[in-house]
Parts: structure tokens; C-alpha cells; sequence
């Protein structure tokens, strides 16, 4: 089941939270259906998806984060990237999410993981790829989420080092992580 939309949206329908540590965040109330490029907010009003961007970031990534205390599992869904920039020699790029656990002193928790290889785009969907994480209940309040966005570079390519597209730390000291959410986070380089 997937976890409920949190979210107390102003009337545009966009909610800014300070949450995320370097970077703003957003969220437009969305429903659980995708619309070929449209967000729905909790109004019903229509809005495109590129609407949400800061004029100033580098592009945005959307999420859903759930806990379950039951389990002592976090629950990342990837949903999309938007305004990627494209690095490649044809101005797109081949996007994939690296996901990990952090402390906020720095040391990892558990396993990495990474979404599938989005080819040719700056405004990837990862068919909703969801990831699993083991985390204590009791840790939450000293535990981050490392989102990074990078462009994929295959073996036969002249360069083979890894262009960062974005990243963003996101606190799960929230309340907010328990009941789920779905929301924009926009990254930086």
C-alpha cells in the first residue's frame, strides 16, 4: 500500500518546508495518479509539473519517504527528476538515483541503492522504483537520507568519470516520515 499524501499546500497549491538541510524543498499535494506531465494539488486544480521549479535551482526530485515502525523499515519511492541538466553531447543525459543512510556525523548506515538507468532524459520518471532500509526507530532522529543524481557513463564512452546532476540531504527526524509523504526536494549541484 502506498503511503498517504501529507501535505498543507497555500492557496497555489505549493508548500515550502525548510526540512531539507541545504536545499528547499516542495510539494503540490499530489495525487497517486500520474497525468503525462500534470500534478494534481488536494484542490483538484491542474498544474504542470515544471511549475513547481524555483527559478534558481538545478532541478527537483520527487519522493515518497514512509516508516514503519512495525518492521523498522524506511520506504523510498523514486518518482521523477525534472530540468535535469543535460551533459551529454546531445543535451540530454542518462540519469540514475543513488539512494544511502547517513548520521549526521557522517558515517553510512547500511547498504547503498540506485535506481535503473533512465536513457536520454531531462525529465526522468523511474516507474516508481521503490527501496527499503533498515533503520532503527530510536536512530531516526540522527539519520539523513543522501539523494544524488548522476549521469550514467557507459564503457565505451571516451570520459568514464561520473557527472553529479544534483543532490540533496533530507532529515528523517520528522514526524511527518511515520504517517509518509510524497514531495519535491530540489537539489543542488
Amino acid at each position: 500500500m502506498t503511503p498517504p499524501v501529507v501535505s498543507n499546500p497555500d492557496p497555489n497549491g505549493v508548500l515550502k518546508s525548510p526540512t531539507v538541510k541545504g536545499t528547499d524543498t516542495l510539494s503540490a499535494g499530489h495525487s497517486h495518479n500520474h497525468s503525462h506531465g500534470h500534478n494534481h494539488d488536494s484542490f483538484g486544480k491542474s498544474k504542470e509539473a515544471d511549475s513547481v521549479k524555483p527559478q534558481n535551482s538545478c532541478g527537483a526530485i520527487e519522493l515518497t519517504a514512509h516508516y514503519c515502525e512495525d518492521s523498522n523499515r524506511l520506504g523510498i519511492i523514486v518518482h521523477q527528476c525534472k530540468n535535469l541538466r543535460g551533459v551529454d553531447k546531445d543535451g540530454l543525459s542518462d540519469p540514475y538515483v543513488k539512494l544511502r543512510l547517513k548520521f549526521d556525523n557522517g558515517v553510512s548506515c547500511g547498504d547503498k541503492k540506485k535506481t535503473q538507468v533512465v536513457k536520454n532524459s531531462v525529465n526522468p520518471f523511474f516507474d516508481d522504483e521503490r527501496f527499503d532500509f533498515n533503520a532503527d526507530c530510536r536512530d531516526l532522529a540522527s539519520l539523513n537520507l543522501l539523494v544524488e543524481v548522476k549521469n550514467h557513463v557507459g564503457i565505451f564512452q571516451r570520459t568514464n568519470s561520473v557527472t553529479m546532476l544534483g543532490k540533496c540531504t533530507i532529515p528523517l527526524d520528522s514526524e511527518n516520515i511515520k504517517l509518509g509523504y510524497r514531495q519535491w526536494f530540489v537539489y543542488s549541484w
